[in-house]
């Protein structure tokens, strides 16, 4: 048992816990959970859903005619709900692994690939899928204050492209207020989306 990591638990002693935890038997044992700390915890996680825990992380989607298109159509048959769980997931996997000596690479060039898939997408698919890009744009807003100003310097694949993703939706008319938005959030943050 290592000091501030997390280890999966065998099936003996999840049985043995998990009922006295879920009926408040085991009282001051538990920490108490920070409250304040939960809407920003349900911006980043609010499409992980419990019956498809852990989401799979894949490696690579099968080709078409760019990223977003092998992702979103492939990959996701266009499931909204599918592809932000992968999304919010793999940036998740690899947030809570930075400080740890395992940090999880493999989600994290996932979550880059889909954010660079997102930001090239192309103002015909936001088009075609307004919703997806409008919560695309409430999770970025909700994952980029996590991470250091270092991540956000120029030529970062966080925000290569960003300003594309931005024009393709006011382009695009319908998420044109969310587009605003984003624009407004990187401006307040100092970061510069011009290449």
């Amino acid at each position: 048992h290592e000091e501030n990591c997390f280890e999966d638990s065998d099936l003996d002693s999840e049985q043995k816990y998990k009922q006295p935890a879920l009926s408040g038997s085991m009282g001051s044992t538990l920490k108490i959970y920070p409250t304040q700390y939960f809407p920003q915890w349900n911006a980043l996680s609010c499409f992980i859903q419990e019956e498809h825990f852990p989401p799979k992380i894949h490696d690579l989607d099968p080709p078409s005619n760019s990223r977003f298109e092998s992702a979103w159509k492939n990959t996701y048959q266009g499931s909204l709900e599918s592809f932000m769980q992968e999304f919010q997931y793999s940036f998740l996997k690899w947030y809570c692994s930075i400080q740890t000596n395992y940090q999880e690479v493999g989600a994290f060039e996932r979550w880059t690939f889909l954010l660079q898939s997102i930001y090239n997408a192309g103002e015909g698919n936001i088009k075609e899928n307004p919703q997806l890009f409008m919560d695309i744009v409430d999770t970025l807003i909700a994952q980029f204050p996590c991470l250091n100003e270092e991540y956000f310097t120029k030529g970062s694949s966080l925000i290569e492209g960003i300003r594309y993703l931005i024009e393709d939706m006011q382009d695009s008319g319908n998420p044109q207020e969310k587009a605003n938005e984003l624009a407004v959030f990187l401006k307040n943050r100092n970061i510069n989306s011009k290449e």
